[in-house]
């Protein structure tokens, strides 16, 4: 229920994944995150970069999110449509 609330931002090449999700918030974060949307198949669905502190994301049918480190996702090459079995 919390994700990264109250955490340090992922290490580089890290992500927390949280499921069932299809929703996250960056409420009393101070840091900006990458979220990835998953479906059922491990397929993303959605990628939303640098979401600020204070917003908030969501995406029906979204069955797992992944929150990165801002950044994250662009560095390692992650697109919709991608795969994302045992990690991306």
């Amino acid at each position: 229920m919390r994700g990264l609330l109250a955490r340090a931002a992922p290490d580089s090449g890290e992500a927390l994944s949280i499921s069932p999700c299809s929703g996250v918030h960056t409420f009393f974060m101070s840091y900006s995150l990458d979220v990835v949307y998953l479906n059922r198949q491990g397929r993303i669905v959605k990628i939303v970069p640098y979401l600020k502190p204070w917003r908030a994301s969501q995406c029906f049918g979204a069955r797992t999110v992944l929150e990165f480190r801002a950044g994250e996702v662009a560095r390692i090459g992650l697109q919709l449509g991608d795969l994302c079995v045992d990690g991306c």
